[in-house]
């Protein structure tokens, strides 16, 4: 069966459930969240996307994200995404919300017209006890707050980059996390 999503208006009211397929034909707003793990070192989890995605193939990216299904909540999206890509036992306890994200993406007649809610996940993963989900994520490792912030100011680094995402998350880190 086909993922369901619910299409929202501009102002994130829920209007409808359409395929994803839909949605992104039509550019229909929906739902997404992505999940920033830090460990204890002050590190941030990346994922390097799978080659074969069709949005940023091999770019690296937030630790896991994913769609919010139809009904879902974004809470448990990020639970479910974090077993399903890397297969991490969450406790939604420890998901902390930040902020909700609008951001439009149009690439190969697709248009991705999301508003994302951003969650940090503190947590120190062993990378070799991950089980990544091959269709998903290429590879993943941690990188220092200072490292992260130089692939940020680094227009050629392959890092998937929204800068309205970025900067929102950085100001949050820096006024939480020690950079050393």
């Amino acid at each position: 069966m086909e993922e369901l999503l619910d299409i929202l208006d501009e102002n994130g009211n829920l209007i409808d459930v359409k395929t994803r397929a839909d949605a992104h034909a039509k550019g229909l707003w929906h739902k997404s969240v992505h999940v920033w793990v830090i460990n204890s070192k002050n590190e941030i989890l990346l994922q390097k996307r799978s080659k074969n995605k069709k949005f940023f193939p091999s770019f690296w990216d937030c630790a896991f994200a994913g769609h919010v299904d139809s009904g879902e909540s974004s809470l448990l999206t990020a639970v479910r995404e974090g077993s399903e890509e890397l297969g991490l036992k969450i406790d939604e306890k420890k998901l902390k919300f930040l902020f909700t994200n609008k951001e439009s993406i149009s690439h190969d007649n697709i248009t991705n017209n999301e508003f994302v809610d951003i969650y940090v996940y503190e947590e120190d993963v062993d990378l070799d006890n991950l089980l990544l989900q091959q269709e998903e994520v290429e590879d993943v490792a941690w990188v220092s707050l200072p490292d992260f912030e130089s692939l940020l100011n680094n227009s050629s680094s392959l890092l998937h980059h929204d800068v309205k995402e970025y900067i929102k998350l950085f100001e949050y880190l820096q006024s939480n996390y020690v950079f050393i």
